[in-house]
């Protein structure tokens, strides 16, 4: 694929700069220059995050690809060894597997932040899928609006034990109500 001459026939593309040149050293050398980078590498995109916030303009972005869900989800001792060498998250081996989806995408999503608040920015969580082996994350990374220091450490609860907002609620038949069955229901204190 030639992407000059694919380039060059469209009237529409204002700005187009292509460089072949090492990811991390493009990223470096360009702070605050990009809207948009997308890290779509085979296997892990840590080595690249600090870069990326670097790289971004306020308000700009980052748009992240992982297969390495094997060792976010923590399979193993040494899956989760190499969790904490790329993300800086301890995943205990085999204690998340009910729900290592949305434990892979706090991992990212804190290694991300930790990366903004080091610049001195914020992040916006805009997407977080997670589909088989591969999670796609898109945030927002901007200046950081209130002035307040990170905290040292982050507590999530997974996602079985937190509290949840139930939708239909089971009615059984007893002498106040004609019919039993689910019914939709807004619990207290949510407002219509």
């Amino acid at each position: 694929l030639n992407l000059e001459a694919s380039i060059k026939g469209r009237d529409s593309v204002p700005c187009v700069n292509i460089q072949n040149s090492d990811a991390q050293y493009l990223l470096c050398a360009s702070p605050s220059s990009f809207d948009v980078v997308d890290l779509d590498p085979c296997g892990s995109p840590a080595p690249y995050i600090y870069a990326a916030v670097r790289a971004l303009r306020p308000g700009g972005l980052l748009c992240l690809a992982c297969t390495d869900f094997k060792d976010l989800g923590g399979a193993s001792a040494d899956s989760s060894a190499r969790t904490l060498a790329r993300y800086g998250v301890w995943i205990s081996a085999g204690k998340s597997a009910a729900f290592a989806s949305e434990v892979a995408i706090r991992a990212v999503i804190g290694c991300i932040q930790r990366a903004a608040w080091s610049m001195g920015r914020e992040i916006r969580v805009v997407l977080a899928v997670s589909l088989d082996f591969f999670l796609r994350l898109i945030v927002q990374v901007c200046e950081q609006s209130l002035g307040i220091d990170p905290p040292v450490s982050i507590q999530t609860t997974p996602a079985l034990l937190a509290p949840t907002v139930p939708l239909l609620v089971w009615r059984p038949k007893d002498s106040n109500t004609s019919e039993a069955g689910l019914f939709h229901e807004l619990p207290l204190g949510v407002d219509t």
